[in-house]
């Protein structure tokens, strides 16, 4: 693998055609129906409201003692022999989808984040059978000692692993990673980023553990860094791939499209992009825009970045900057071509600024900054 920000990513394992159909056969909410059938009634409910199987939030110990009017420790007793029975009698009804879900983690390297294995599990799933679902896939997880709950951290996002597989590295494997990008200040793509890393210590001390999918899995699961829409990894912090403010936003968008905006154009596509789901007006867009010198008005409500080259300011006061910099008379031609580079305006406005704006002269058919403008 070479060290470079433009290779292409490493590719997440896809299903397969025989996965695909095993998915498709499976039906969540007949499941949990199967496993808690035969619990006595009082062991449904508790073990409903606990891990939220009606669809509805995670309720707390405490909150479900006051529903049947026992203490918390009566409910964590009930909550503890309803899963043993279950582990011990049930395992016809869980273990096949189980085992569909560890195979997905060994082909992911042994780990996987929560997001990323819901995203599989709940493919093609509508909105709304999707919320139960998790909630049911969360509780059939805990059913199998072989796969242990990733809590989340300030390293790592919540994720899932397989017991036999080295889970203690998974956090300074993580921070690594980030310390990686911190030192390069660039976005790179998860090849660039392995190969900076097997030449660490810590890649060296655990070689014989961890394979590429295990180290991806890894990367995905950091808290620190974020995937872009290009496939690449950056940052959290940085603004320029994780906007929080609306100017930075407006500066994701531009720098994304590369090239100048109107700036309703530039408020849609934030709306569209939905950062952080916060609802954004046109005229707010607008307003930061014109109050960040990082954006150039260069067109009728069109905006550029100031780091393409684009001029503040009047086409005259363009014009006048270009014959300063030059030092000579130039052309009609090669003012309009400089002007162009700078401002995106109609050739005949600046013709018009050329032939009636007094601080510009034409001397045998060149223009020049006249002398005593009036």
């Amino acid at each position: 693998m070479e060290s470079n920000k433009n290779s292409k990513p490493i590719l997440k394992n896809v299903l397969s055609a025989q996965k695909k159909n095993l998915l498709a056969e499976l039906d969540f909410l007949v499941l949990v129906s199967n496993i808690l059938s035969g619990l006595k009634e009082k062991q449904q409910k508790v073990i409903v409201k606990r891990f939220g199987l009606d669809g509805g939030p995670e309720s707390t110990l405490a909150s479900i003692g006051n529903l049947f009017n026992i203490t918390r420790e009566r409910v964590r007793q009930i909550e503890q022999s309803v899963i043993a029975k279950i582990k011990d009698s049930k395992k016809e009804y869980w273990g096949p989808a189980l085992e569909f879900v560890v195979s997905i983690l060994q082909d992911n390297g042994g780990i996987i984040s929560e997001e990323r294995l819901m995203e599989i599990l709940l493919e093609n799933v509508d909105e709304k059978r999707a919320i139960l679902n998790r909630q049911i896939i969360k509780f059939l997880l805990i059913l199998e000692d072989n796969i242990i709950n990733l809590k989340e951290t300030d390293l790592i996002k919540k994720g899932y692993g397989l017991r036999h597989y080295p889970l203690e590295i998974v956090e300074p494997i993580s921070k690594a990673f980030a310390e990686i990008l911190e030192a390069k200040q660039e976005v790179l793509f998860a090849d660039a980023i392995l190969t900076e890393f097997i030449r660490k210590e810590l890649y060296k001390a655990n070689e014989g553990k961890i394979s590429p999918e295990f180290l991806n899995s890894c990367l995905e699961l950091s808290n620190k860094i974020i995937k872009t829409p290009d496939g690449g990894f950056g940052l959290v912090s940085w603004p320029h791939i994780n906007p929080r403010t609306i100017r930075d936003k407006a500066h994701y968008v531009l720098s994304r499209q590369e090239k100048p905006m109107h700036f309703r154009d530039i408020a849609a596509a934030i709306e569209k992009l939905k950062f952080d789901n916060k609802r954004v007006t046109i005229q707010t867009v607008h307003n930061e825009l014109i109050a960040d010198e990082r954006f150039v008005l260069v067109g009728r409500g069109v905006y550029g970045l100031s780091q393409w080259g684009f001029e503040v300011g009047t086409v005259a006061d363009v014009i006048k900057k270009i014959l300063e910099e030059a030092g000579r008379p130039m052309t009609k031609e090669e003012i309009i071509n400089k002007v162009l580079e700078k401002k995106q305006v109609q050739k005949s406005t600046i013709l018009v600024n050329l032939q009636t704006n007094p601080q510009f002269q034409k001397v045998d058919g060149n223009y020049t900054l006249a002398q005593n403008p009036q």
